[in-house]
């Protein structure tokens, strides 16, 4: 759900030419406050759009416990093939490692 909706507000990603592009419409980049030589870095800059960035940084929240199987995680599963179990389980250790880095 949260890619559909996010493919919605962004109307396509291919109108972004690098993901530093996409970055900065969504307002994830920090702000900088620079005066000659001092550069000073701050929070995210919050501009651009709010729906999407909302659903980026609540996904990224949800990754940060440790992926475990619920009990409505296992009835879903229930009947997949385990290829498909096995790629879906990769993916969530991936995510996990890569938030927590």
């Amino acid at each position: 759900m949260t890619a559909i909706t996010l493919l919605a507000e962004l109307h396509g990603f291919q109108r972004f030419t690098t993901p530093r592009a996409l970055m900065v419409y969504l307002g994830l980049v920090p702000s900088e406050h620079s005066s000659g030589e001092a550069q000073h870095r701050g929070s995210i800059t919050k501009a651009g759009n709010l729906h999407a960035r909302r659903l980026l940084i609540e996904a990224a929240w949800h990754y940060r416990h440790p992926p475990a199987i619920g009990k409505a995680l296992r009835q879903r599963r229930q009947g997949q093939p385990a290829r498909v179990l096995a790629v879906a389980d990769r993916a969530q250790q991936r995510l996990h490692r890569r938030s927590v880095a």
